[in-house]
């Protein structure tokens, strides 16, 4: 396994564990975190075992843009 090189360290941050409380603190977390730049949050089953790589235990949390332009008719365009 390949160690973590010391300069992506300043990159990497292991968020702390927070229990859910209810909607309203996630909503306020995650409004939060979306101010702060962040992607969204991950809600884990508590109760479910640890499991590596994709796990219907782990839900994803976060904002999805959408741009829809009437005037757009192609968007992208392969030659």
């Amino acid at each position: 396994m390949a160690k973590l090189g010391t300069s992506l360290l300043e990159y990497v941050e292991v968020a702390p564990k927070v229990v859910c409380v209810g909607m309203n603190h996630l909503e306020s977390r995650f409004q939060d975190i979306i101010d702060k730049g962040g992607e969204g949050v991950i809600l884990r089953n508590p109760s479910a075992p640890y499991e590596s790589g994709r796990s219907r235990n782990f839900l994803k949390h976060k904002v999805i843009y959408y741009c829809i332009s009437p005037s757009v008719s192609v968007l992208f365009s392969f030659s």
